[in-house]
């Protein structure tokens, strides 16, 4: 599997003459939720030994519910990266009030020493 972001192997996408399969020895099961390919699933075995009936089916049957893991793990990124760019903004705008706040309480303090000096 390949997260967003990550460059896809070359061999999966110029090797596969068919999905599911690059040989007797080896496959690869496309990684989808609601049509879009988010990676691939593969297996290789030794040579000699052939992916069996079993390892196709598992194979097949994980990648179809990997689908769904990796766009929730995508959409998890993206919220966290949401979160974090909103903290960084309200701490912002704390910042803003703080200095709006010492501002005005400087610009009082200033006010209220140039009437005391003035009194008799």
């Amino acid at each position: 599997m390949w997260p967003d972001g990550v460059e896809r192997p070359a061999s999966l996408v110029v090797s596969t003459t068919g999905e599911g399969t690059l040989s007797s020895t080896a496959m690869f099961e496309p990684v989808r939720h609601q049509g879009e390919m988010l990676g691939a699933l593969s297996i290789t075995k030794r040579q000699g030994e052939r992916v069996t009936h079993n390892e196709q089916t598992l194979v097949r049957d994980l990648a179809a519910q990997a689908g769904l893991v990796m766009r929730n793990v995508a959409l998890t990124g993206q919220l966290m990266s949401k979160i974090e760019e909103l903290r960084a903004s309200r701490q912002r705008l704390v910042t803003a009030q703080d200095e709006g706040r010492r501002r005005i309480e400087r610009n009082l303090h200033e006010a209220h020493s140039s009437r005391s000096s003035r009194s008799p």
